[in-house]
């Protein structure tokens, strides 16, 4: 078997000296999508920002093609691939589209690329091709989720990782947004994804992590996670 492209292994991380993970082991493989579910505020945005070095793990260890992370600066680790899309709208919101978008590409290596990225963007996501020009804080919530993908593609990583995408949207819009998640997969690309509502990810990922108060209660694949009505009950709300 192929080493994952990204490795958690018994990872335990917090803040302020408290545990909010513990003893967490997964891995994404290249070209993979790998989702953790499960309910608000047990710890799957720890997750995270732990990876994408936010925060300093308390014990374990996070591997990057097959490369310890260790205590690397977060733009050492973006450097290395790792891109971070944390929830809600964190955009430049006086800035416009394009210029939000440039933004994703300001390494060395990215720059060089900068103009064939932007395309990329604009061919899955056409509608920030028409608001190019548009400042960021008058686009819908919809738009500026894309946005904010956009500008995470833009940084040409290895991996995207996503948080809580459908986060306060209507449902059209998460329609959209999880039609451009499914285009990336296809694409090729890899990505850890977190999201609260499982029955969005089911179609979509390879496997599928339940985390509770921090830990794994389960894991499995979405066929596997149907046959198991009282996980679904009892974590997820439905």
């Amino acid at each position: 078997m192929s080493t994952p492209l990204l490795e958690v292994d018994s990872l335990d991380a917090g803040y302020h000296g408290q545990r909010v993970l513990r003893d967490i082991s997964f891995g994404v493989p290249d070209g993979g999508l790998i989702t953790i579910v499960g309910p608000n505020g047990h710890g799957k945005s720890t997750l995270l920002r732990a990876v994408s070095g936010l925060i300093h793990p308390m014990a374990g260890e996070i591997r990057f093609e097959g490369k310890a992370l260790g205590r690397a600066r977060v733009d050492q680790i973006v450097a290395r691939g790792i891109v971070h899309i944390p929830q809600g709208d964190m955009i430049f919101s006086e800035m416009t589209v394009r210029d939000n978008l440039l933004m994703g590409a300001y390494l060395p290596g990215p720059y060089r690329v900068l103009d064939t990225s932007l395309k990329e963007v604009y061919a899955l996501l056409p509608r920030l091709e028409e608001r190019e020009s548009q400042i960021a804080s008058t686009l819908s919530g919809g738009e500026r989720r894309m946005l904010a993908i956009g500008r995470g593609m833009m940084t040409g990583g290895r991996i995207l990782m996503i948080d809580e995408p459908s986060l306060g949207l209507a449902p059209i819009a998460i329609d959209t947004i999880y039609g451009l998640i499914q285009a990336l997969k296809q694409a090729g690309r890899t990505i850890l994804l977190v999201e609260e509502n499982a029955s969005r990810v089911a179609d979509l990922a390879d496997r599928i992590y339940l985390l509770d108060h921090g830990q794994f209660v389960w894991q499995g694949t979405a066929a596997e996670l149907d046959v198991h009505d009282e996980i679904v009950e009892t974590y997820l709300g439905g």
